[in-house]
């Protein structure tokens, strides 16, 4: 993933709602960037959700993968 990118969905990870998708995450890069150029696809950014630190993965029965903050921002 480019730095780019890794950098925009770091500050976006606090304004998503709990038990947010990588699908979800890319919606909200479309929307929020100007340019699809330094976007990457649903796995890739998986990926790097999967790898935050601040961000716990749960895997549910139909192996579908959501995100949870582990730390609020207040």
């Amino acid at each position: 993933m480019n730095s780019f990118l890794s950098k925009k969905i770091d500050k976006e990870i606090p304004n998503m709602p709990d038990g947010f998708s990588a699908a979800q995450m890319k919606d909200r890069m479309v929307d929020k960037m100007k340019t699809l150029r330094y976007l990457e696809n649903t796995t890739t950014i998986g990926s790097y959700l999967s790898r935050h630190s601040k961000l716990i993965t749960i895997v549910d029965d139909r192996n579908k993968r959501t995100y949870w903050r582990t730390e609020h921002e207040n």
